[in-house]
Order: C-alpha cells, then sequence, then structure tokens
C-alpha cells in the first residue's frame, strides 16, 4: 500500500500537468509551472526559491501551482518552500519519484 499512494499522487501530478492549457483557469493552474509559460522547467523551481528568500513575490494562483509536496509528502504543509522548488526540479531531471515518469512535456 506505501508503494502504491506514491504512484497515484505521480500519476495524479502528471495528469494535471498533461491538461491542455486552455483547460486551465486561473483559478486551477497547472501545477509545477509557477511563471506560467506553460513549461515545467528549471525557472519554476528559480521563482519558488527566490519566493521562499523574500527575493520574488507569488500571485496566489502562483502560489497554488507551485506547492505541489502536499502531493508526495504526508507531513507537509500547504504552504510554498524549498521541498516545493526541489519537487519542480526533480521533475526536470526526471529523477526522484519521477525517474521513472516519461517526460511528456
Amino acid at each position: 500500500m506505501k508503494r502504491i499512494i506514491p504512484v497515484l499522487l505521480t500519476l495524479s501530478l502528471l495528469l494535471t500537468i498533461a491538461l491542455p492549457a486552455a483547460a486551465q483557469t486561473a483559478e486551477q493552474p497547472t501545477y509545477g509551472d509557477v511563471n506560467g509559460n506553460d513549461k515545467i522547467e528549471a525557472a519554476d523551481a528559480l521563482l519558488v526559491l527566490r519566493y521562499v528568500v523574500g527575493k520574488a513575490e507569488l500571485t496566489e494562483a502562483q502560489q497554488i501551482a507551485a506547492d505541489i509536496s502536499f502531493m508526495f509528502y504526508e507531513e507537509a504543509e500547504h504552504k510554498v518552500d524549498t521541498a516545493d522548488a526541489l519537487l519542480i526540479l526533480q521533475y526536470v531531471t526526471y529523477s526522484g519519484p519521477f525517474k521513472h515518469v516519461p517526460p511528456i512535456l
């Protein structure tokens, strides 16, 4: 059971990411796409890190897109932190929980 939950969470995240940009609304941004350019890339992780150290501001929609750690960690709080930046970078590099997930973007 413990192995199934991370797989289901990963698939859930990937389905959210795979939705066409046209289907996304301002209320439902693509998880991981913090800068809103319809790509999940290292720049999104950098924006999260800048936000965490107080060097950047995020809109409410950007904060929703950035807060993904709760999908992978039971103890995660619903707040943007370095764990979110790490998960975005792991997605970009196909490592961590994404190491067996083929790229879809």
